[in-house]
């Protein structure tokens, strides 16, 4: 036992005593000094290893979560602060820690509120049925009864390669102890010279009556044995027999500088403790270079899987099933590094942009106060990382179209206007804006939509261009994902078209549809206008085609309808096979307020731009002077008028009243 608790006093930190028992071994010469500073040396570094990972857990944040939510209630209080009353999480964390890398398992019991690390237990062997924990104590307490399995956390390292290293040692001490017994019985016993006058001794011999041999054989056996062991004696002698003693003071003693300095370890001692436990052998050494690629080497490598092992058991015990609905304990490592926010400044701004976190979370993990407002809660994606966006224009946009992702909601569209190839003419640029309603915009959006996802399609439109309608029609058919077209209002000619595209069709309360054959405006001549309707007649022949894939009508049937330019009301859509369901939910009014206090806005700015427009013909236009002027004065007024007429149309941006 003295080998073992000396063992575990230089294990658990007591270096002085150490340094005392190192002292006295040396002053007595009984030790080897060669394999005793070698065996210093390992539990040194040993020592330093444990106490290394020990520190490096116990910096951990211990995150606790509630159905998925991160939670800071009572269990996140009891892991990172206060896991009892008279240890700080830290000191908890580095015990417990501790505790399983030298002794390879630990045990924690909850006694009230508290968790309490315990010092003593007996383990049962129970193999099928649970297994039992019995005499729980730490330091006087006892905890009286026994726990089972599930109601205790059982700690279990199973690192083999700690324990052989730690068996090692202890055999180690236990050779150099039997060395050092031997070695005092050799230098450090009683020595002396035995005398011996052959003349005396005969005549003793005959007046005890006893020959030489018993006399020798009662000298060493009895006296001289009785005289070794006695710690004060007197040695009687036979006549003619004569000691004089030889102690061991003439023992050689070795100085204490011949002993290695355990400042100066033997890299092999270095590289056998750093592998047992699965650290960078550099960082033990204490070694700067590369310190970031060994830091991360040690926290995968060594502080992850304990990391695992210790939130595995904990969950298993303090969150069961839950666990599977996001309900339990999560250690972050990323607290053991130290962080240099100037030297990351970079990374961080593409964790913003890239929507992975937001401000306050970054200000937490980097040790900062949080904000707490709604900005610095919420998260941001620049357009370089943008997949599902909100398409919005400066200038004039009619917004007719909309198109968003809500998070974890499937996509939406609107078509909440007329289907066009190009938007609204643009007085200020003198140009055409790109449709939001077009084939071409749809190519763009659908593009980004992943064919995982789902889609709803909003319809409020009365129709519009068939070869973008079509064309629409035909994109959306081919996108792989989940369709459902929901009817707000109107869906009438190609607008409808667009709508079959989808897997499923459901129309709001009071919605309609219309079907009818195309028009056209056309001029020319008797053939020319002839062969227009025939190119009619083709054409409503392939778009029927449509209708009859999605409706239960005959095609004659269909024809008439169509020719009648028919309005259906979703019971009769249900009952044609034009739509699926019909919800009962009311429209979402505020899309269609929205939409149109947008197209409201652009009809006015239209109207102020023709007004301006209109001031500078009026002035174009006005009378002149009948005063007679000099000809050159009167063209020049006239370029100068026309410059400035020209001057409204090429004029990126027209002065408003």
């Amino acid at each position: 036992m003295g080998i073992k608790n000396f063992f575990h006093d230089i294990m658990t930190g007591k270096i002085e005593e150490i340094v005392a028992k190192k002292v006295e071994m040396d002053s007595q010469n009984y030790v080897d000094s060669e394999k005793y500073a070698a065996l210093v040396a390992e539990e040194f570094m040993i020592n330093v290893a444990i106490n290394m990972i020990a520190n490096a857990i116990s910096k951990c944040e211990f995150k606790t979560f509630f159905q998925g939510q991160e939670k800071m209630g009572d269990e996140y209080y009891l892991w990172n602060y206060q896991p009892n009353v008279n240890q700080s999480s830290s000191e908890f964390l580095h015990e417990l820690v501790y505790r399983l890398l030298y002794e390879d398992r630990a045990l924690v019991v909850e006694v009230g509120d508290q968790l309490i690390i315990a010092d003593g237990f007996s383990e049962g062997t129970e193999i099928v049925k649970e297994r039992t924990f019995y005499n729980i104590s730490r330091g006087s307490f006892s905890l009286g009864t026994s726990r089972t399995m599930s109601q205790v956390m059982y700690f279990k390292l199973n690192n083999n390669s700690i324990r052989r290293l730690l068996k090692s040692v202890c055999d180690g001490y236990n050779q150099l102890m039997d060395t050092a017994i031997e070695k005092f019985y050799k230098s450090g016993g009683e020595k002396g010279i035995l005398s011996i006058d052959a003349q005396k001794l005969s005549g003793e011999l005959k007046q005890v009556g006893k020959t030489f041999d018993e006399v020798m054989e009662d000298m060493m056996n009895n006296r001289f044995k009785k005289f070794y062991k006695s710690k004060n004696a007197v040695l009687p002698l036979f006549n003619g027999y004569s000691y004089e003693s030889k102690g061991g003071t003439e023992s050689t003693k070795k100085s204490t500088s011949e002993l290695n300095d355990v400042i100066n370890i033997d890299d092999k001692i270095v590289m056998k403790v750093a592998n047992s436990v699965n650290m960078p052998v550099a960082l033990l050494k204490g070694d700067v270079s590369d310190v970031e690629r060994i830091t991360q080497n040690f926290l995968t490598f060594c502080i992850d899987p304990i990391c695992s092992m210790l939130e595995g058991e904990i969950n298993r015990k303090r969150s069961g099933k839950a666990i599977l609905q996001g309900t339990g304990v999560k250690i972050d490592t990323t607290s053991i590094l130290h962080i240099d926010l100037f030297s990351i400044a970079e990374k961080i701004d593409k964790l913003i942009s890239s929507g992975m976190y937001s401000i306050d979370e970054l200000r937490k993990r980097c040790g900062d106060t949080e904000l707490g407002t709604e900005a610095s809660r919420r998260h941001y994606i620049t357009k370089n990382y943008e997949k599902w966006k909100e398409v919005k224009k400066v200038h004039n946009s009619k917004m007719m179209y909309r198109f968003e992702q809500q998070a974890e909601k499937p996509t939406q569209i609107y078509i909440y206007d007329e289907v066009t190839a190009q938007g609204p003419f643009n007085w200020n640029t003198l140009e055409y804006e790109e449709s939001e309603t077009s084939a071409n915009y749809f190519v763009k959006m659908l593009a980004e939509i992943s064919d995982e996802g789902s889609l709803e399609l909003h319809i409020n439109s009365y129709g519009g261009d068939v070869k973008e309608g079509v064309a629409i029609y035909n994109l959306l058919k081919r996108k792989n994902c989940k369709k459902t077209c929901y009817i707000d209002c109107f869906a009438y000619s190609v607008a409808y078209v667009i709508a079959m595209a989808c897997d499923k069709i459901i129309m709001g309360l009071g919605s309609s549809i219309m079907i009818h054959e195309m028009w056209t405006v056309a001029r020319g001549n008797a053939e020319e206008l002839r062969k227009q309707a025939d190119d009619l007649d083709v054409l409503m022949q392939t778009n029927r085609q449509i209708f009859l894939a999605r409706c239960n009508l005959s095609e004659e049937k269909l024809i008439e309808m169509m020719r009648a330019e028919t309005i259906l009301t979703p019971e009769q859509c249900m009952e044609y096979g034009f739509c699926d369901e019909i919800s009962q939910a009311a429209v979402d009014q505020s899309q269609i307020n929205q939409c149109y206090e947008k197209k409201y806005r652009q009809l006015q700015q239209e109207l102020r731009q023709q007004k301006t427009l209109q001031d500078f013909v009026k002035e174009f236009a006005k009378p002149q002077s009948t005063e007679t002027k000099p000809k050159e004065h009167i063209e020049n007024k006239s370029l100068k008028m026309m410059n400035d007429f020209f001057n409204a149309f090429t004029s990126v941006q027209l002065k408003e009243d």
